[in-house]
């Protein structure tokens, strides 16, 4: 990202980032669905009725899936 002014633009290499991850990640990261998974599983932390560590080992899952599925293209 830069900055004109006030103003934030996405570089060519943010542009190409973002369109590697969606290409490899196959929506997921905006699927709503998944974003009502994650809220779920936060609200559950929230209430102690749930694990951070665990909540945390499955980011760093899917975070090394998609790295994994990017480095392919």
């Amino acid at each position: 990202m830069s900055y004109k002014g006030k103003s934030l633009l996405i570089t060519d290499k943010g542009k190409f980032i973002i369109e590697t991850i969606r290409e490899a990640d196959n929506k997921s990261l905006t699927s709503v669905e998944y974003t009502a998974e994650w809220e779920k599983r936060l609200n559950l932390i929230a209430n102690n009725q749930y694990s951070p560590q665990e909540f945390m080992l499955n980011v760093k899952k899917f975070t090394k899936a998609i790295i994994n599925e990017a480095s392919k293209m």
